[in-house]
């Protein structure tokens, strides 16, 4: 199985980046555009580079000086963004990928964008298009058409408890069409303008069962081949109901498999680790990671539910692991800000969905660019401008009523002990994490001091944010 992946200057990653699998299955979570499509990019270079040689370069390419420089300009696409003429590196358990033997691996990837509604499902053409290890589409679709009906049915029916649907395949010379049926709606089902009779939903886990068919079928346990399964973003088109039931095929039908999971969606993330953890207790069987843009790279990084400052205190041993507490500490305080940001901006926490309802509510925005000044002016602005307004009309009706509705916003202790805790942190920020995540570790870069002064500004921030939103959830 595989163990490591490492890589720079690849994509999105400019600086050193290490995925540490261990063999094990893993889920990572990351906004859009944060790296999860650059760490899809890295393992497809390494397991099938000749497939992105085959879907990029002219076939008419035969000559061998022609050919190396067309794969080299094909491999310089993935360079990192903004220095796209330094090459990229990528390892694979500390081989480089160039030299790595893929031998007996079966890696089958599956991406959003190969599951996308269509109102023609031509089965050979999907096959053709995705890295599921079948060699030969049209041979597996006709020698397998019953087989492939029957476990996509038998999928639907019994994981995710569509009783009124179902498949079949359907020969119109010279492809293989997907028939699709709702028995609550018709009797003869349509392999056609799929789209207008069909949620788009129930389109993507079709086309997502047929290549999870193909991928149970495709040969590699024959062959006795280590069986590894890449999921990108998969079920975004599923509703949670469906991703539960999700979760629970891949645990029933792919154990056997290596599994690494990518999504953006935190709650998918969190129902996942939940369900691996606790409902089904493989917590051993799972590494969890989230991929972060840090300074304008992204960053893999460990997933650790019960970091915080309390954890940290007790790892630091000092003259030993400075640079590693120091890169914690500065990662934890970036969480935190983000945190306040979003109490402070929207009132909420935690999920982008909730995050994205609060800013969708009936009530007003308050937001202007300054043309004249290139500032940006937010409600913050807005609150001071309508301050001083009522303030320059001393005595008047509107300002008695108005200055006790002000006065419960800006006399809250807790925000100004925030502030006051936010203000002395970053200056350690400067002085004593940033040296130390960058630590060689041949030179002290911070005293024992600022490393235990830092850590006990992380827990009177943890415990100031409970003290905003009425409830401790992140010292636990």
């Amino acid at each position: 199985m595989i163990n490591k992946i490492k890589l720079e200057n690849f994509k999105a990653f400019k600086e050193p980046a290490e995925l540490e699998l261990d063999g094990k299955n893993v889920l990572i979570y990351g906004e859009n555009g944060a790296g999860k499509s650059s760490l899809y990019q890295a393992l497809k270079i390494i397991f099938h580079k000749d497939r992105i040689f085959e879907d990029q370069i002219d076939p008419t390419v035969t000559d061998p000086k022609d050919r190396k420089n067309a794969e080299k300009d094909v491999l310089g696409q993935y360079n990192y963004q903004l220095t796209p003429l330094t090459d990229f590196s990528l390892e694979i358990d500390d081989t480089a990928y160039t030299a790595y033997s893929t031998a007996g691996y079966s890696v089958s990837m599956i991406s959003r964008d190969d599951i996308l509604a269509e109102d023609v499902i031509d089965v050979v053409k999907l096959l053709k298009k995705s890295i599921v290890g079948i060699a030969d589409p049209e041979k597996f679709v006709a020698e397998k058409k019953e087989t492939i009906e029957q476990l996509v049915n038998s999928f639907l029916k019994n994981n995710f408890c569509e009783d009124n649907l179902s498949v079949a395949l359907t020969f119109n010379r010279p492809n293989w069409l997907l028939t699709v049926k709702d028995a609550s709606r018709d009797t003869r089902g349509r392999n056609e303008g799929l789209t207008n009779y069909f949620n788009e939903a129930k389109l993507h886990i079709i086309k997502l069962l047929v290549l999870l068919t193909a991928v149970s079928y495709n040969g590699a346990k024959e062959r006795n081949e280590q069986r590894v399964l890449v999921l990108d973003d998969v079920i975004s088109s599923m509703d949670a109901a469906n991703r539960t039931l999700f979760i629970e095929l891949l645990r029933g039908c792919f154990d056997e498999f290596q599994k690494i999971v990518l999504t953006h969606s935190i709650s998918f993330f969190n129902l996942a680790e939940h369900a691996f953890s606790i409902a089904y207790q493989q917590k051993d069987g799972w590494k969890l990671f989230q991929i972060i843009e840090h300074q304008g790279s992204s960053e893999i990084v460990p997933k650790e539910p019960q970091d915080n400052a309390i954890r940290i205190s007790k790892q630091y041993r000092p003259g030993r692991n400075e640079g590693d507490i120091g890169n914690r500490i500065r990662k934890r305080f970036e969480f935190l800000v983000s945190e306040i940001s979003k109490i402070l901006h929207t009132g909420g926490i935690g999920e982008s969905s909730y995050l994205v309802g609060a800013i969708n509510t009936p009530k007003k925005l308050y937001y202007e660019y300054d043309e004249v000044n290139k500032e940006f002016h937010t409600v913050y602005d807005f609150v001071d401008e309508l301050i001083a307004i009522i303030d320059a009309d001393a005595g008047s009706p509107l300002k008695t009523r108005l200055d006790p509705v002000v006065a419960r916003y800006v006399s809250g202790a807790e925000a100004e002990k925030l502030r006051n805790i936010l203000c002395e942190m970053v200056m350690f920020q400067k002085v004593t994490m940033h040296p130390l995540s960058h630590s060689t570790g041949a030179v002290a870069l911070a005293t024992k001091k600022e490393i235990d002064r830092s850590i006990s500004l992380l827990i009177m921030l943890e415990k100031q944010i409970g003290a905003l939103i009425g409830r401790d959830m992140y010292s636990i």
